[in-house]
């Protein structure tokens, strides 16, 4: 449970804070943002603002701190991540609407829509290794509903629930690593055909690989204070098998990916040896 907790927790940090550059190609993907902070008030079943910057587009259209939101575009945000889904369904450049209440009177406003970027790296020639197929390469495409970046957010959480199954024993390793590289395999395909979803795949991608090396970092310091875990034996051989079939063949000029390969042998070679005692026993 701790550990499900940690991975969650770096997880989250990952996902709004980034800041190594990539040797590899740079891209730059473009998302909508409004500039404001916002809580959902069960009590209150509503959207409230806490905080907006006050150069923003939406601030100069009328939106103030305290004030309710009930329609972001053309949804009616009943979480604040639907609200957030809202948000990034909007379109950079374009004419957004906002409908909010203060003190009784109910608002809608129009505002151009900001654009918030993010660098990160893209291969426009991914080596498609064959795999094995698995029961649950659909894993990773259920759910997704919702048009726009918001699928960012949706295939970020499915990959973290893959983890959490790795970790938990609930998947082979090596299966879910499959099933992990044909999510990133469909991703690309489709930002062929769509700049939104070539911005996803780019996004996701990044994530995960900072998130696995991440893991396999406090894994390995365990393993040096000889902190041996089932679990983490699990988590090694996935990603090991993500490294040997996906980002080494395709993005081998990574800040220290022969560094964390070079990890991920000697992770091995502990679980070798720790499997071969336990053997003994």
């Amino acid at each position: 449970m701790k550990r499900q907790i940690s991975i969650n927790f770096i997880f989250l940090l990952l996902l709004f804070f980034y800041s190594s550059s990539l040797c590899a190609e740079e891209f730059i993907a473009r998302y909508p943002q409004l500039g404001i902070k916002m809580h959902w008030d069960k009590s209150a079943n509503t959207l409230i603002v806490d905080d907006i910057n006050k150069a923003s587009n939406v601030y100069k259209a009328g939106l103030r701190a305290g004030d309710t939101i009930s329609m972001i575009g053309m949804s009616a945000p009943t979480s604040l991540l639907g609200a957030k889904y809202a948000i990034l369904d909007l379109t950079p450049g374009e004419t957004g609407k906002i409908t909010y209440k203060r003190n009784g009177k109910v608002t809608r406003t129009q505002f151009i829509i900001e654009t918030k970027e993010y660098r990160t790296f893209y291969n426009g020639n991914l080596k498609k290794i064959k795999l094995p197929r698995t029961d649950h390469e659909s894993v990773l495409h259920l759910g997704i509903t919702q048009s726009g970046f918001s699928k960012y957010i949706q295939y970020s959480k499915n990959y973290l629930t893959l983890l959490q199954k790795v970790e938990s024993g609930e998947f082979d390793p090596k299966v879910a690593a499959y099933s992990a590289i044909s999510g990133f395999y469909y991703l690309y395909d489709k930002g062929k055909k769509s700049r939104i979803d070539k911005d996803v795949y780019a996004v996701v991608n990044n994530r995960f690989y900072n998130l696995i090396n991440s893991i396999s970092a406090k894994i390995s310091t365990d393993f040096r204070e000889s902190k041996i875990r089932k679990p983490d034996g699990h988590l090694v051989n996935f990603i090991d098998t993500i490294y040997e079939f996906y980002y080494l063949p395709n993005y081998d000029e990574f800040p220290d990916i022969q560094k964390q390969t070079a990890n991920l042998s000697y992770m091995k070679e502990v679980l070798a040896k720790y499997e071969a005692e336990a053997l003994k026993k």
